[in-house]
């Protein structure tokens, strides 16, 4: 791509992540000559014990999985300098770069990463370290709910996993519906990193603004969200970002500005 196309002037583009990933990522856009309109459309929420849980797993663990950025927040932020020593001693995965990176910031060094940069739990699957697993006992700190499939491959392979829940995914609690009319006055594109994402702004638009937010060209990270958008009843274009990192999502964005113009 030229240099000289490698911005997002005159689009705006509709942030739905959770804060602080949320602003991050928006700061990024308005770098690269967009605007941002930050909509967080997912709240994360600690749960009550989220302390003893994390002692509960660590007592008896061989493998830590983390499934998220938010993940590792909320362990590093609840947990004392002696137990993250436990947590140097274990093996970790991350699912993604932008979940090595959070660890890597808090001292920890994931040494069991995806097997390509689609950063899902089908390719942190295919990892050389996750095959040989019979018998170990590992642990996925991550949210409440979400996707089994880690846990029933790795199950499947021998290992006995346990579940380490963190947080919570919530509708957020204060969200101004109103932004949705402006998705219709400019060119803008909606990022939405996660089926739930999805469903949550569905959910917040209503039957008011259903369709301006379905009219508007989507922007995924993964297939099977672009999927899921198809199934809902998405009428513009989906696109499908490489990953779920805030790089992928700049890089596409860069694209598909390109290929409008």
């Amino acid at each position: 791509m030229p240099e000289s196309e490698a911005t997002l002037q005159g689009l705006s583009v509709c942030v739905t992540r959770p804060e602080p990933d949320a602003s991050r990522l928006a700061n990024l856009i308005q770098n690269c000559g967009g605007q941002a309109l930050v909509m967080p459309a997912m709240k994360i929420v600690v749960v009550n014990d989220v302390l003893p849980r994390i002692k509960q797993a660590l007592s008896d663990a061989d493998v830590a999985i983390f499934v998220s950025r938010n993940a590792v927040r909320v362990a590093m932020d609840a947990i004392s300098s002696s137990l993250k020593q436990t947590f140097m001693q274990l093996p970790i995965a991350a699912i993604g770069s932008s979940t090595a990176l959070a660890l890597s910031e808090q001292g920890l060094s994931p040494a069991i990463l995806p097997g390509s940069d689609k950063y899902t739990s089908e390719a942190l699957l295919a990892s050389p370290d996750l095959q040989q697993v019979k018998d170990k006992k590992i642990i996925i700190f991550k949210g409440v709910g979400g996707r089994t499939l880690l846990a029933d491959t790795l199950q499947s392979r021998g290992a006995k996993v346990s579940f380490c829940d963190l947080y919570e995914r919530q509708l957020p609690t204060r969200f101004d519906r109103k932004n949705f009319v402006k998705l219709s006055k400019s060119t803008h594109i909606l990022l939405c990193s996660s089926v739930q994402i999805m469903h949550n702004l569905l959910e917040l638009a209503g039957a008011e603004y259903e369709t301006i937010v379905k009219n508007t060209p989507l922007l995924v990270a993964s297939s099977r969200i672009k999927k899921e958008a198809i199934s809902q009843g998405f009428q513009s274009d989906v696109f499908v970002a490489r990953n779920a990192t805030d790089q992928a999502m700049i890089d596409s964005l860069l694209e598909w500005r390109v290929q409008e113009k």
